[in-house]
C-alpha cells in the first residue's frame, strides 16, 4: 500500500485539531487504533499488524496503545513497503 504524503498530511492535520463536542478545539497528541482506522483505507486487523511492526511510532500503557498523531506522516511517508 503507498499512501501520498499529501493524504498523511491531510490526516495529521485533521487529527491535530479536532473539535469536542462543546465546539472548541483541541491539540491532541495521541489517537488510537480504532480512531486511526476512520481515517486510513485498512481495516483493524491490518492496523493491528501495523502497530505490531517495532519500527511503527506507538506507546503502549498496559494493552492500550497510543499512536502519537505528530509522527504518523513521517511514518507513512518514508515508509514505502508496508
Amino acid at each position: 500500500m503507498s499512501i501520498k504524503r499529501d493524504e498523511a498530511k491531510s490526516f495529521v492535520n485533521r487529527e491535530l485539531m479536532v473539535e469536542s463536542t462543546t465546539g472548541v478545539q483541541n491539540d491532541r497528541i495521541f489517537c488510537t487504533v480504532a480512531e486511526l482506522a476512520e481515517f486510513l483505507p485498512l481495516g483493524m486487523n491490518s492496523l493491528y499488524k501495523l502497530v505490531a511492526r517495532e519500527d511503527f511510532p506507538k506507546v503502549k500503557i498496559g494493552r492500550k496503545i497510543l499512536i502519537p498523531i505528530a509522527k504518523i506522516e513521517t511514518y507513512l511517508v518514508e515508509t514505502k513497503n508496508l
